[in-house]
Order: structure tokens, then C-alpha cells, then sequence
């Protein structure tokens, strides 16, 4: 029996399945890379989620409505802090696209205590440096540097200080209330800080000296300004404050604005 063509035969058809299995391995590859695409763009979307999370809760803790700082601080005290503040480093470095945002996150580190002199300096830099007449941020960067001072850290009173002279508006306003904040609560720190800046700087600070000063505190602060004794160095402070709030008490009387 002749077996010729029937080798003949098997071994086309050898080859034709050998080519028709190479043809699946070169497209098997390239659906493999096209499904695997797909976790991966949901992981990015998921990150991108998480970050506007996370900016609009730095912004939140950074707004003056109490009621948002309240309720993102909660939420941001969830967090495992040091998670929290590798995530914010590359928030910042990464998809913060603005000055505002970056400020946000930078004051949200100073109350996570992270590299708080260098974060308090963004601050301080961009509210103090050169910038365009009006600015839109400069009243709420001032708050942000006021809240810092109320949680302690009255060594920024004088850069507040030394900025009276540029202010105007709201912007005065916001510095009024702040040193009439920090004149009320801690008298001691405020003249200490005040004497450490010139004359003419603390008389800029006098000319938005707020003037519906709460009254029923004044008798405290004079208690302390005139125990001040003359002859120290605070002494010429103390005097020039109690002749303001002289001042503003007759200008009251008088039914002055």
C-alpha cells in the first residue's frame, strides 16, 4: 500500500496548524496589553479622585467658614498622618495649579506640625513679596498667618506689622481684628512684639487701631499697660497703646466713627 499521499497530507496539514497557532501568539499579546490597560486607567482615575478629595479638604481646613474647617479637619484626622503628608507633598509638587492651592497645603503642613518653618515661610513670602495692586488673596493669606499667631506663634505678629502700611479695605480690617484679637488675649506677647519694630511702623499699626475695640476688655488691658514700668524697654509701648485706647474711648463718647 502506497503511503506517500497520505504523509503528503499530514504534514500540510502540520503546517498550516502551526502557522495558524503562530498567528494566535502574535495577536495573544497585544488583547493581553489592551485588557491589562484597563485596571490601570481605573487606578488613575481613582488617584486623581483621591487628590481633588484631598485639595478640596486642605482648601476647606484653609477657608475662614468655621463650619468647613470643622468638618474637614475631622475628616483629615481620619487619615494615618504619615499617609496624609506624603500625599500632600505630592498633591503640591504634582497637581497643585495655583498659587491659592499651594498656600492651602502649606498652612494645612504648619498644623500638621510638618516642616513648619519652612511651610509658615510660603506663607509669609508670597503675602509679603511683590504683587500686583489690588490682590485678591492678601486679607485671606493675612487670616491664614492670624490663625497661625492664635495657635501660638507670635513671632508673625510682626510681619503682620510690617505690612499695615500697604493695606486697605477689607485687608485693614482683617489685620484690625487680629491685633485686636491678640491685644485682648495676650497682651504681654503683643507689646513684646510690637516694641521689636520701629516707631513708625507701630504708628501704621496705631492708624488701624480698631476702634469698636469690645470695652468690657479694655480695663484689663490697661491694668497691664500701666503696670508696665516706665523706664523698660516696653515702657514707651505701653504708653502709646494706653494713649490710643484713650483716644478711641473719647472718639466713643464723642459718637465718633
Amino acid at each position: 500500500m502506497n503511503n506517500k499521499p497520505l504523509f503528503s497530507f499530514v504534514w500540510v496539514g502540520a503546517l498550516i496548524g502551526t502557522f495558524l497557532l503562530g498567528c494566535y501568539k502574535m495577536n495573544s499579546p497585544k488583547r493581553s496589553n489592551q485588557a491589562s490597560e484597563l485596571p490601570r486607567n481605573g487606578q488613575a482615575a481613582n488617584e486623581n479622585n483621591a487628590n481633588r478629595e484631598l485639595l478640596t479638604l486642605a482648601k476647606d481646613f484653609a477657608t475662614s467658614d468655621a463650619q468647613k474647617r470643622d468638618v474637614a479637619w475631622k475628616t483629615l484626622s481620619s487619615y494615618e498622618r504619615s499617609d496624609l503628608i506624603k500625599s500632600l507633598l505630592a498633591l503640591r509638587n504634582n497637581d497643585a495649579k495655583n498659587e491659592p492651592d499651594r498656600l492651602a497645603i502649606a498652612f494645612l503642613l504648619c498644623n500638621l506640625d510638618f516642616d513648619y518653618n519652612a511651610n509658615k515661610e510660603i506663607i509669609v513670602t508670597t503675602l509679603t513679596g511683590e504683587r500686583r495692586y489690588p490682590d485678591t488673596y492678601s486679607d485671606w493669606e493675612t487670616e491664614l498667618l492670624g490663625r497661625l499667631i492664635q495657635s501660638g506663634d507670635k513671632n508673625l505678629l510682626p510681619v503682620l506689622f510690617s505690612i499695615v502700611k500697604r493695606s486697605d479695605g477689607g485687608w485693614s480690617e482683617e489685620l484690625s481684628g487680629i491685633f485686636e484679637r491678640e491685644l485682648t488675649s495676650s497682651p504681654e506677647a503683643f507689646l513684646l512684639q510690637l516694641r521689636s519694630v520701629p516707631r513708625r511702623t507701630r504708628q501704621e499699626v496705631y492708624r488701624i487701631f480698631p476702634r469698636d475695640i469690645a470695652y468690657e476688655n479694655t480695663s484689663k488691658i490697661k491694668a497691664y499697660l500701666r503696670s508696665v514700668p516706665s523706664h523698660s524697654a516696653k515702657g514707651q509701648v505701653a504708653k502709646e497703646l494706653l494713649r490710643e485706647l484713650a483716644d478711641a474711648e473719647m472718639r466713643i463718647r464723642k459718637g465718633e466713627n
